[in-house]
């Protein structure tokens, strides 16, 4: 299945922003604490989208929906402790080669390579926040993918980006399909009596992975292919390719000459501001032309609800609320252990904590719906 059939939970502009606050969120504060609440509202919404896609539905799908759910579940499961293990890795190889910091734990002997030299704790702090860094993205990824509409996420790109979309929306759903078709194999020889014990044992779980993949390829390109993907549709006149080439190296030209003017000539802003205006213009005008030549069609438009309202609001105070941090008081969003002669406890904001809780308002929006969902079943089995 290409596209994800829960995501029409919310509309894809209310998720959007959503996904830039928690974003905003896991790039822009280096704290612990904040990234790890992050962590959490991220993992609290994920969990609710996975459980509302398996338990609502019409009721001849919700035996498959939910089976589908739960292999997605498995999947992203799976997913996650190979990534962490990967951060583990990459951690503790990070902690024996950085030795900088005053609190020594333990010293290796010097000859060794790289690893050779005092291992201290700001060492460890620092290797520990990177990871924590990273795991704050792929959980607000993780939960971005259990509630994103890929097809929908397809049809509000802009027409000259149509084909980049389709591609880049093919390309996001094929590592969540590979998780979930490695699951389904795992566990099927399972049943068959196999375990994996080493390396050679993942040899009829890996065949069958591949074969499938390659399966599915083909059958995805004989079906872009029915549908005739980048044909131009009759009627239609195309700006030649020179124009398009032109326009856009020509303006990202203007904002490399504007930059290096602000940059070398500091004196005279004006000219460096109008040549990367300048630049941006002729981009935004060649790709104006290029959409206004490209012709779509739509059977049904999204619809904004009071769901996405719910959503959007909460979103669009924590972003602005993280960016003010980032612009007023940028130190409380930092923790950098290598800056002190000791570990020294993270700042903690209490209204920044709060800010960032709210990205957990997803699965306050979806457990209403839920109630409201159970009540309406209800009255329909009164009324029957």
């Amino acid at each position: 299945m290409m596209w994800n059939s829960g995501a029409a939970h919310f509309h894809v502009g209310a998720w959007l922003l959503w996904l830039l606050a928690a974003m905003l969120g896991a790039l822009l504060t280096r704290n612990p604490l904040y990234l790890v609440i992050v962590i959490a509202a991220a993992s609290i919404a994920r969990n609710s989208l996975t459980r509302s896609l398996s338990t609502n539905g019409e009721k001849t799908n919700v035996t498959n929906m939910r089976l589908q759910a739960d292999t997605a579940s498995r999947g992203w499961g799976l997913l996650m402790r190979a990534v962490l293990w990967l951060l583990v890795i990459i951690s503790l190889f990070k902690v024996l080669s950085l030795h900088i910091g005053t609190t020594v734990l333990f010293t290796l002997p010097e000859g060794w390579p790289i690893i050779g030299g005092p291992i201290t704790a700001e060492g460890f702090a620092q290797a520990g926040l990177d990871a924590l860094s990273l795991i704050s993205v792929l959980t607000v990824f993780s939960a971005f993918s259990s509630g994103a509409d890929y097809y929908a996420l397809l049809r509000s790109s802009p027409a000259f980006m149509h084909q980049v979309g389709l591609i880049t929306s093919i390309a996001i759903t094929f590592v969540p399909q590979t998780v979930t078709r490695f699951a389904e194999i795992r566990e099927a020889q399972t049943l068959r009596g196999h375990h994996v014990r080493r390396i050679s044992d993942l040899l009829p779980i890996i065949m069958p992975l591949l074969a499938g993949g390659m399966e599915r390829s083909m059958n995805l390109a004989e079906a872009m292919e029915a549908r005739g993907f980048s044909r131009t549709p009759p009627g239609t006149r195309n700006l030649p390719p020179i124009l398009v080439q032109s326009g856009l190296a020509g303006g990202l030209g203007l904002i490399l000459v504007g930059g290096a003017f602000l940059a070398f000539f500091a004196p005279l802003p004006s000219v460096g501001w109008s040549t990367v205006i300048a630049g941006l213009a002729l981009i935004v005008i060649t790709l104006r032309a290029v959409s206004v030549r490209s012709k779509r069609t739509r059977y049904r438009r999204s619809v904004w609800r009071d769901a996405d309202t719910m959503l959007s609001a909460p979103s669009l105070g924590v972003a602005i609320i993280v960016l003010m941090y980032k612009i007023v008081a940028p130190a409380s969003l930092v923790y950098d252990p290598l800056s002190r002669l000791h570990i020294y406890m993270p700042p903690f904001d209490p209204v920044l904590a709060l800010a960032l809780a709210a990205l957990a308002v997803p699965a306050v929006i979806l457990r209403g719906r839920g109630r409201q969902v159970g009540r309406q079943i209800e009255l329909e089995s009164y009324s029957r």
